[in-house]
């Protein structure tokens, strides 16, 4: 007799989420967090994050209560939580004496539901744990069994809070109904890749974050190429969604190295995974509109960049800085940015000065390394057209600044 049981597919039959009322703005994190001014203008500037929904008086079950809750309202008449798995990101949410999982199922009256814990693959936990309660359903399920799947929690300490070159964690939750052939969305396939030298993030040095960095859009492709194929479909007939907290480059660059459409990419946070907060904010700009012959019309006023209209009318830039500038000056305005962003003095920079392999530059420093000479010289960086060879040098960097200078000016 054929065992039917691991053909039947998962369905999400709600999904649900829950964020606090109190929300701070990330400068106010800053001394907690131990962030110059820099690092704080990448994560708003570079990634859209202005405020977090952050209140270290919630208790952690009045978190992940509402948005459990909500889930379980759908739960049909007749139907039956067989399983309850508490998904987080952080191995301790809690003393060891406590068993979060079951505080959780009896808060949610499933008494007799079996709860667990479920901590792997850092901000994917909640994924893998949605694949453990289906492959659960699937051994002993019995008609009208469903799991719930719960995942959310605080960010109590600095050090859980700010990862380095990564994000800023904030406090949320979400919960998953789940079943098997139900009427929700179909989990079509699950692919994972584990890379265990890259286990302790929390404790990475610099050179393993920079190292993890190069590769991780090779890796991650990798696996959604390999979840692609188990659901029998390809790349042509999908929009992409990717859960990430990379930040090594924006996610449009990626889906280019990898031959996607950006178009049919998106790149932000999901539901099931709360605790990240960074969404990439794209800079400000027009449309592009058709105008005379060989040019284009002019930006509105209200779009004008600050930094543009005072040079034009002999004032300064916020640094400081006279216009044009010298090359010594951009060299030295390139040597105070770096020396602010890495937080150490930085002096006796040449134009073969190598960027990554004698400074050591992280991919979150680059960008506080552009956000500090945009403030120092009034230009508009825009990452999306920022290419590799532009910082493998203090030379080739200020050759950049000097031809986005030569644009804001409009001149050859």
């Amino acid at each position: 007799m054929t065992d039917t049981t691991t053909d039947r597919r998962i369905t999400l039959e709600r999904i649900e989420s829950y964020l606090p009322e109190r929300s701070v703005r990330i400068e106010e994190l800053g001394e907690r967090l131990g962030l110059h001014r820099a690092q704080l203008g990448v994560f708003r500037k570079f990634y859209g994050l202005d405020r977090l929904r952050y209140d270290p008086e919630l208790p952690l079950l009045d978190l992940l209560r509402p948005a459990a809750r909500c889930a379980l309202a759908a739960l049909p008449e007749g139907g039956r939580v067989d399983y309850l798995a508490y998904a987080h990101v952080t191995q301790a949410v809690a003393p060891a004496d406590v068993d979060v999982a079951r505080l959780v199922g009896d808060d949610l009256g499933l008494a007799d539901t079996e709860a667990f814990g479920l901590s792997h693959q850092a901000c994917v936990s909640s994924l893998g744990a949605i694949e453990v309660l289906g492959e659960l359903l699937r051994a002993e399920g019995g008609e009208g069994a469903y799991a719930l799947m719960v995942t959310g929690e605080q960010a109590y300490s600095p050090v859980v809070q700010h990862v380095p070159n990564t994000s800023i964690m904030a406090d949320a939750a979400a919960s998953c109904l789940i079943t098997l052939d139900g009427e929700g969305d179909v989990v079509r396939s699950f692919a994972t890749r584990t890379l265990g030298e890259y286990a302790q993030w929390l404790e990475l040095t610099p050179e393993q974050n920079t190292e993890f960095g190069e590769q991780y859009g090779g890796r991650i492709a990798e696996v959604i190429h390999r979840a692609l194929e188990e659901a029998g479909l390809t790349s042509t007939r999908s929009t992409w969604s990717s859960r990430t907290t990379s930040t090594s480059w924006p996610g449009g660059r990626r889906s280019r190295s990898w031959g996607w459409s950006r178009r049919r990419s998106s790149w932000t946070t999901s539901p099931l995974q709360p605790h990240l907060r960074l969404r990439r904010l794209r800079q400000l700009h027009h449309p592009a509109r058709r105008g005379p012959p060989g040019g284009r019309r002019p930006l509105p006023p209200r779009l004008r960049r600050p930094g543009r209209h005072l040079r034009r009318h002999g004032h300064h830039p916020p640094g400081g800085r006279r216009f044009p500038m010298s090359r010594q000056e951009l060299i030295l305005t390139i040597e105070k940015a770096l020396g602010e962003v890495l937080e150490r003095p930085v002096t006796g920079l040449t134009e073969e000065t190598a960027l990554f392999d004698e400074l050591q530059l992280t991919s979150l420093a680059v960008l506080g390394l552009l956000m500090t000479v945009e403030e120092a010289t009034g230009i508009s960086v825009d990452p999306e057209a920022l290419d590799i060879d532009h910082l493998r040098t203090v030379g080739s960097f200020a050759d950049y600044v000097e031809a986005a200078l030569r644009a804001e000016e409009g001149t050859p």
